[in-house]
């Protein structure tokens, strides 16, 4: 809208707002004189005021219905019109004089008449001014969301959405977060770099059932060589060691097992290894029946 060109000099720069609550004088081609027939008629002063006069609404409803369908039935205006006009065609409706609507005397239809040559119900319809009025009304009606585009709208939508998500997943978390860290350690597995590289275990090996493992694999075996091996695997004398705190390795325990049953955390396998350094020298010759000292944490079961 231009507001330089159906506004006096001193409004141009004027916000929407303030422009419906200007004088109605202030629309460029009204003068005071003008303005003053307007009051007289209608007890318009404002901007606002002509654009919100009902019997320019009425009057253009008649002229639409009259410009569409001028065969129409006009029982709907009846409330709207002086009795002899009720039941006329939208045709005959829309050249009747101003004070044929309800409302309006011919004293207001002179004022307007002499102000701006308005004569019938069409002439009040297609004035300039009110145009401009609703106009400067509808920029200054604040917007809501059904003036505003289809995307304006579902862009705020969409971070609402998400803003919601983020904090039900949130809520969510504070309140299962013990069941989730209970699973967590559960399921975890421990880093290469943690974990020595033992796994293997030692176990003496009788001459019987290397014999026997060896004829069933096909091979013969020296009796002297036998006898050397099962000698060489026997339990060293540092596993002779005793004491009301130790626990005795059986077949297939680790140094993280023993750890983990007898601490209840794997991590403190190094504890128990360098308490035991005496007896084990290196973590993957873990021999059953060595008797291991248990250091603090440790507890038998």
């Amino acid at each position: 809208m231009e507001i330089r060109e159906k506004f006096v000099k001193g409004y141009e720069d004027k916000s929407f707002t303030e422009l419906a609550a200007a004088p109605v004088d202030a629309l460029k081609g009204i003068s005071k004189k003008d303005a003053q027939l307007l009051f007289k008629a209608f007890h318009i002063r404002t901007v606002q005021d002509l654009a919100n006069l009902k019997y320019a609404r009425w009057a253009r409803e008649i002229c639409e219905l009259a410009d569409t369908s001028p065969d129409s039935n006009t029982s709907s205006f009846d409330d709207k019109l002086i009795k002899k006009y009720e039941g006329a065609s939208p045709v005959k409706l829309a050249k009747a004089p101003v004070w044929a609507l309800q409302g309006v005397s011919q004293k207001d239809a002179a004022w307007l008449n002499k102000a701006f040559a308005i004569k019938t119900i069409r002439d009040l319809a297609s004035l300039k001014y009110i145009s401009w009025a609703q106009e400067v009304v509808d920029m200054a009606r604040p917007q809501t969301s059904a003036d505003k585009p289809v995307d304006e709208i579902k862009k705020p939508m969409r971070a609402m959405s998400i803003l919601i998500l983020i904090i039900i997943l949130v809520i969510l978390g504070i309140v299962f977060w013990p069941n989730i860290k209970s699973f967590i350690g559960q399921s975890s597995t421990p880093r290469e770099r943690d974990v020595p590289p033992f796994g293997e275990r030692i176990a003496p090996v009788s001459q019987t059932d290397q014999t026997k493992s060896d004829t069933a694999a096909g091979v013969k075996t020296a009796p002297q060589k036998a006898e050397k091996q099962a000698v060489k695997l026997e339990t060293p004398k540092q596993t002779e060691r005793v004491c009301d705190n130790c626990y005795t390795v059986k077949w297939r325990d680790t140094f993280i097992s023993i750890s983990e049953r007898l601490s209840g955390d794997w991590r403190n396998w190094q504890k128990l290894y360098d308490a035991n350094r005496d007896v084990v020298k290196d973590t993957r010759l873990l021999i059953p029946g060595t008797q291991l000292k248990l250091p603090e944490g440790f507890q038998l079961k």
